[in-house]
């Protein structure tokens, strides 16, 4: 077993690359972050007449982008619109 193996299904270390759920709403999105087993972590709201939409992701301080791979388990930020119009 490899620390660093992604082929096997149920490996702990496998790496799983990160859903398009940007303009979703956070409804919309937890499921499917839970459904590939990743951890919902921090919300932060900030201005955007979107409200609860997903604005951005973060890993450990990091934007991500779609399709990154992470391992499973990992605890992703949320960026989520307040329903506020920004100044």
């Amino acid at each position: 077993f490899s620390p660093y193996c992604s082929a096997c299904p149920n490996c702990p270390n496998r790496k799983i690359p990160v859903p398009n759920i940007i303009s979703r709403t956070f409804r919309q999105a937890r499921p499917t972050l839970e459904s590939l087993e990743f951890e919902i972590g921090k919300k932060t709201y900030i201005d955007n007449i979107g409200k609860d939409e997903v604005l951005s992701l973060r890993f450990e301080g990091e934007v991500l982008k779609p399709g990154t791979l992470l391992p499973k388990h990992s605890k992703i930020d949320i960026v989520l619109g307040n329903g506020n119009r920004p100044n």
